[in-house]
């Protein structure tokens, strides 16, 4: 096979499965949000090329686990993998195929079948924290459809036909259309303006290959001439901007610095400052040390009582002495003595 045509074939194996794989997480619409499509389509996947990549071995697989029976679990998967051409194995008798014979008990079966895998696959899985979605899914009568639909021919994943380079491929797709579904989202409950401003600042910052902060990314904006109005900034910072504390900070008018640093609700605190202290006083001794650039807003001040009920009402009491304690348990232990000899007549 030359080079052009191996790279034909990764991009067929890349757009076909992918797209496959893409109509599968359409059916998670109304109990999954497009952003969380993820949570479970991805681990399938990757359990799906585990169950195709260790068809050809399966039956050997199961044989071999018999005759070896009770032998130690670190032996006896060398054995397997052995057996299995891997460096995984899967000891359950359920498959994919077989899953689907029995629809009322399919969570059950399923995890069993993911139990069945080795150590370091059950380690995989149990990174997805896959379990959550498994009891999702069966809630809300999903599962035997999802497990149906990756049990089709086409959804094939085995290594002997799609190769790492094309799985890395088809996870890239799938990252890809997941963010994009999760942005078309983002914009439903936009009023058709904003849609409108949200595409031409898209199209103004085609040529950015780069992260740029707050001021970069307006500034950018103002030279590409799309006017952004104040009220429309929070928009665009909520829907193009990423927390980044590396970054420089952003300001209310993002071009304009003397406009002084734009709040960041996350980092907003308050202080309970005693009554007779001064405000600016106790900030500058207890607060600027800690946030040198700390601010507060004068108009959300107020004013009001605190009552410590355990400093005012509170009385401490000493425990008695250890001694004191001591001959307590002593006395109670020969009064149950006593109480003993009385039920047994001994």
């Amino acid at each position: 096979m030359t080079s052009q045509s191996a790279e034909r074939l990764t991009t067929i194996n890349r757009q076909e499965k992918a797209a496959l794989i893409w109509a599968i997480a359409d059916k998670l619409v109304g109990v999954y949000k497009p952003h969380e499509y993820g949570n479970v389509i991805l681990p399938m996947c990757v359990i799906k090329r585990f169950e195709d990549t260790l068809a050809p071995t399966r039956e050997a697989v199961w044989k071999k686990n018999e005759e070896l029976g009770s032998m130690d679990d670190v032996l006896k998967g060398r054995f397997l993998r052995k057996e299995a051409g891997q460096q995984f194995f899967n000891t359950s008798k359920f498959t994919f195929q077989n899953l689907l014979a029995d629809p009322d008990n399919i969570a059950d079966n399923f995890d069993d079948y993911l139990q069945h895998f080795s150590d370091n696959v059950i380690d995989i899985i149990r990174r997805f924290e896959f379990d959550k979605e498994i009891s999702k899914l069966e809630d809300n009568g999903l599962l035997y459809l999802i497990i149906k639909e990756f049990n089709s021919d086409k959804a094939y994943l085995g290594a002997d036909r799609i190769s790492s380079v094309d799985m890395g491929y088809i996870f890239e797709e799938l990252v890809r259309k997941f963010s994009e579904s999760y942005d078309e989202q983002r914009a439903a409950g936009m009023k058709v303006p904003d849609i409108a401003l949200l595409k031409e600042v898209a199209s103004a910052c085609t040529d950015c290959n780069e992260p740029m902060n707050d001021y970069e990314f307006f500034s950018h904006l103002k030279k590409k001439k799309v006017k952004i109005a104040q009220g429309k900034v929070a928009m665009m910072r909520n829907f193009y901007g990423k927390r980044n504390p590396a970054m420089s900070e952003a300001y209310v008018k993002p071009t304009d610095k003397s406009s002084g640093f734009a709040p960041d609700s996350e980092l907003k605190d308050s202080e309970i400052i005693p009554w007779k202290t001064d405000c600016d006083e106790f900030l500058e001794d207890n607060v600027r040390p800690y946030a040198p650039d700390f601010w507060y807003d004068e108009s959300e001040t107020k004013i009001g009582y605190e009552i410590p009920f355990t400093r005012e009402f509170y009385h401490y009491t000493s425990p008695r002495p250890a001694a004191e304690i001591f001959e307590h348990f002593r006395l109670l232990g020969e009064r149950e003595q006593e109480l003993m000899t009385k039920i047994l007549g001994k």
